[in-house]
C-alpha cells in the first residue's frame, strides 16, 4: 500500500505515513474524545480494520495421489476477484478530476454514444 501525508496531531509536523497509521489518525480525529488520554487510546487502537483480510478467501479443493487416484482435500488460500461483473469502487484524492478524465477516456472509446450536452436551463416559480 501508498503513503500519504498528514500532520500529526500531536506534534504539529508533517510526515508520511502508511495507510494503517493514517486510518488510526482519522479514526482518533472522527471519534474526538475530550479527555487526551482517551484519544490516545484511541489513535493506538485503530480501527481493527485489517484492509488485506478481505483480499484471500479460503477454499477446498481435490488433490488427486497420481499412483493410486486417491482424491483427499486440502485447504487452500486464492485470491478473490475484485471488481467483478462491473462492481466495486475506487478510492481517489479528486473526484471531480477522476470524473472527467475517466470521461475523456471513455469518450475516446471507437463507437461509445455520444455524450449528452449539458444546457443552462431557468425555472420560475410563478
Amino acid at each position: 500500500m501508498g503513503f500519504t501525508t498528514i500532520t500529526d496531531p500531536n506534534t504539529g509536523r508533517v510526515g508520511s505515513v502508511d495507510f494503517r497509521t493514517w486510518l488510526s489518525v482519522t479514526w482518533a480525529d472522527i471519534v474526538a474524545h475530550p479527555d487526551p488520554e482517551q484519544r490516545r487510546r484511541h489513535r493506538a487502537a485503530g480501527t481493527g480494520v485489517d484492509y488485506a483480510e478481505g483480499l484471500t478467501k479460503t477454499v477446498l479443493v481435490e488433490r488427486v495421489e497420481q499412483t493410486t487416484g486417491r482424491v483427499r482435500l486440502r485447504r487452500t488460500r486464492k485470491r478473490r476477484l475484485l471488481f467483478a461483473h462491473g462492481r466495486g469502487f475506487a478510492c481517489v484524492n479528486d473526484g471531480s478530476a477522476f470524473a472527467s478524465e475517466l470521461a475523456r477516456h471513455l469518450a475516446a472509446i471507437p463507437g461509445q454514444p455520444a455524450q449528452p450536452q449539458v444546457t443552462e436551463s431557468t425555472c420560475s416559480v410563478g
